[in-house]
């Protein structure tokens, strides 16, 4: 019986120790971190918005030293106004969603 017991546990265990979660990684549904003011994140998403929504893409890919496409754009115009702010990188990602809007709304 004490075998059939220690059995049982030896089972139990690696059974829980195959349930438990992987720490090695990040948790992809962790939103991310919000490490800028909230003020300072809605300044930088305007500023974005007003550059991108008034200048050509061309003039801000020649400003920021990217390619010519709206994604490279928006995210260089994006970290400029977080760093011009002193912002984060939640700031920057804010920017560069400010930028996209100001894309759509030419």
């Amino acid at each position: 019986m004490q075998r059939g017991g220690i059995l049982l546990l030896l089972a139990g265990a690696l059974l829980a120790g195959g349930c438990a979660g992987d720490d090695d990684g990040p948790d992809e549904a962790a939103p991310p971190f919000i490490t800028t003011p909230s003020e300072i994140r809605t300044a930088v998403w305007e500023r974005a918005y007003s550059e991108c929504a008034s200048n050509d893409l061309e003039i801000l890919a020649g400003k920021y030293n990217t390619r010519q496409e709206r994604g490279p754009v928006a995210t260089a115009v994006g970290a400029g106004w977080a760093k011009s702010f002193g912002g984060g990188e939640d700031a920057a990602r804010e920017g560069r969603a400010g930028c996209l809007a100001g894309f759509k709304s030419e």
